[in-house]
Order: C-alpha cells, then sequence, then structure tokens
C-alpha cells in the first residue's frame, strides 16, 4: 500500500505544482520544504520516463507530457475526493479547509458574519479568508469559491448567483444646496459623480424602467477603488454616488445624505458564488456558499 500512497501524495504536489508555477508557494500550502517538493516532482518524473516540467530561473511552464498528465491527474483527484465525501457523508465530510476569497467592503459588512456562524456550526472545518478586490486567478490562488459582484465571467468558471443588491443615488444637503440636483437621469452627466472604478458598467450608470435598461455616462473628478471611500466622498458634499442601499441607510436616516431620483430603479448589482474551473465542488464548500445565500 505505501508506494500508492506515496504516488498520490506525489500526484498532489505535482497538480498543485503545476496550478501555482511555484515550488516555494507549493511548499508553504502543504506545510513542505521546497527542496522534498522539487524532489516528489523529480520522482514523478524518473517513474514516468519523461519531463513533466521545464524549469528555468525565471519560470517554469509544463511540458506537452506535462499538461496530459496534469489534467488526467487534477481529474483523477477530484474523483478520489468525490468518492470520500459521497461515503463519509454531509456533516462528517464537513472537516478541512475551504480558501474563500471576498471583496473588501461587502465582504467584510455582509460576508464575514456569515463565515463566523458557519464555523460556530461546523467546529471540524477551518477557513482561510482572501479580502481582495481585485481580479484574481482562482486556481492559481488555490481558492475553493470567490464570492464577487459582477457579471463579467471567466468562460471556464462555474457561477451561482446569490443576490441582488439594491442601489440607489444620493448626495449630501451641502452638494444640493451648492449645485441643485439633476430632476432626471439624462442630467446625471451635467453633474460631479463620484465613480466606482471597481465596476463592471465603470463610468456607465444602468437604471432599469420596467424592462428597458437605460444607460447614462457619467463623469466626475474622483474615481474610488472603495465603496466606502464613494460615500465618504458624497458625505463631504464632492458630488452624487450610485451605492449600495445598505452601506448607505444609515447615512440616509441621519439626514446626512439624501436620495435624489426616487422614481429611478438603479440596475442592481449581482452577487455570485464563483469556483474555479473543476469537475467536482466539495460538500463542504456547496454548504458554505448556500449559507452564505441564506444571508445575504
Amino acid at each position: 500500500m505505501r508506494p500508492a500512497l506515496d504516488l498520490f501524495q506525489t500526484m498532489k504536489i505535482f497538480v498543485r505544482v503545476a496550478e501555482t508555477e511555484s515550488f516555494t508557494r507549493t511548499a508553504e500550502e502543504l506545510g513542505l520544504t521546497q527542496s522534498s517538493v522539487s524532489k516528489a516532482v523529480s520522482r514523478l518524473e524518473s517513474r514516468l520516463g519523461v519531463k513533466l516540467l521545464q524549469r528555468s530561473t525565471r519560470r517554469m511552464k509544463l511540458t506537452e507530457a506535462g499538461v496530459s498528465y496534469f489534467q488526467r491527474a487534477k481529474a483523477l483527484l477530484f474523483d478520489v475526493t468525490e468518492m470520500e465525501a459521497d461515503v463519509m457523508g454531509s456533516e462528517e465530510g464537513m472537516s478541512g479547509t475551504i480558501r474563500i476569497a471576498v471583496p473588501e467592503t461587502f465582504g467584510r459588512h455582509r460576508v464575514l458574519p456569515c463565515l463566523w456562524n458557519f464555523l460556530d456550526k461546523h467546529p471540524a472545518l477551518e477557513l482561510d479568508i482572501l479580502i481582495e478586490d481585485r481580479r484574481i486567478d482562482l486556481l492559481r490562488e488555490g481558492v475553493d469559491v470567490a464570492i464577487r459582484s459582477t457579471d463579467q465571467f471567466d468562460q471556464t468558471q462555474v457561477t451561482r448567483k446569490l443576490a441582488a443588491i439594491e442601489r440607489v443615488l444620493v448626495v449630501s444637503p451641502d452638494y444640493s444646496s451648492k449645485t441643485g440636483i439633476p430632476t432626471s437621469i439624462e442630467e446625471l452627466h451635467q453633474h460631479q459623480c463620484i465613480i466606482y472604478s471597481l465596476a463592471p458598467s465603470g463610468r456607465n450608470w444602468s437604471f432599469l424602467d420596467g424592462k428597458e435598461r437605460q444607460s447614462v455616462r457619467v463623469t466626475g473628478r474622483i474615481g474610488v477603488s472603495s465603496p466606502e471611500a464613494a460615500v465618504a466622498a458624497a458625505l463631504r458634499g464632492l458630488g452624487i454616488t450610485l451605492s449600495p442601499l445598505w452601506l448607505l441607510e444609515r447615512h440616509i436616516r441621519q439626514g446626512d445624505l439624501v436620495r435624489i431620483l426616487p422614481d429611478s430603479t438603479p440596475e442592481p448589482f449581482e452577487v455570485h458564488a464563483i469556483y474555479p474551473e473543476r469537475k467536482f465542488i466539495p460538500q463542504r464548500v456547496k454548504a458554505l456558499v448556500e449559507h452564505i445565500r441564506a444571508h445575504i
């Protein structure tokens, strides 16, 4: 049995090296030394009698044989994981580590509380949480699932819609007293608008009129990569922001910000769970995504 177990572990090491393109990173993730990772790949190449990786001082890449072996080894590892989950059952299979990527603002305010509750329910689970707004390569980063507000997906990825988040237009009383407010969405381009630079739509703000979708090109002196920064700029009277209602409710209630164009309906942004390309999604990851969906 020992040789089979060694081969299975070696396959896992090789697959992760191929995904990360790094011996160092694979060693850190798997709790091994860099030399043991390198030796494992060398042993595998010796066993197969072919070169799987082309190494240089700057980078490494898979050979043609390496690509073939990687694809089949990854599929085999997923099949084994699926088999184990089926045998162990749903609750007994709720162990191990889930690496999840969440956006900065929405993640901290809306997703993290869900994660703490999920850990309370499943004490055998561990979470590795990446809080990052930038677009990342899920396979390269070793992410099991990413929570993102976007409608732009890689065709190889699997997605699950979690929620549609209501957005509203607001300004500060100071801005409206000095500049006035638009009376229609067509007039937005005449005003200072605070641009959330990471939004897929960018400077094109979309509104819904029944089933019709209308897009307006807006301009402004301020672009930010954080929804909280957009709200902060609006509070200073620097312009109009189109932001999630949940982030604005306290300021609206206190009168620090005022809703404008209440009869216009900004297109909500959709929140999705995005999985890397894979044949099998572990039960623990599915359960976590369903838990998040139920709470947001």
